[in-house]
């Protein structure tokens, strides 16, 4: 009995040190059974690449995945949700205008820096 016992015990050890292990290597074979069947529908991803970025980009990710449940889960279709949109669609707006006004403004400054050196 005592040996029953002792056995019984080293599994469960052993089971709680390759729990990491075991997690690691389902979470593999997930991203592999998935990469094939988007290879077989003629999807061209790279799954890690993409869990790289959302895990650089938590924030933005979990922000996208929210607004996306939002309109789908029918929220524009109540006065808050037009007024959410609202709100946002137009700091979006002078963010988006602001990016591309500094990327002309560097674009010019550096065509005038390669002309003058010339």
């Amino acid at each position: 009995m005592e040996k029953r016992d002792e056995e019984i015990e080293n599994v469960a050890v052993d089971a709680d040190v390759s729990t990491g292990g075991v997690a690691k290597t389902a979470n593999r074979a997930v991203r592999d059974t998935a990469q094939k069947y988007l290879h077989m529908a003629g999807v061209k991803v790279d799954l890690e690449n993409i869990e790289a970025r959302l895990r650089e980009r938590a924030l933005i990710s979990l922000a996208i995945a929210a607004g996306t449940g939002f309109v789908l889960g029918g929220g524009l279709a109540t006065k808050p949700g037009v007024i959410l949109l609202g709100l946002f669609g137009r700091v979006a707006a002078r963010q988006t205008a602001t990016n591309v006004g500094s990327q002309i403004l560097q674009n010019t400054g550096s065509r005038v820096f390669r002309t003058a050196q010339q």
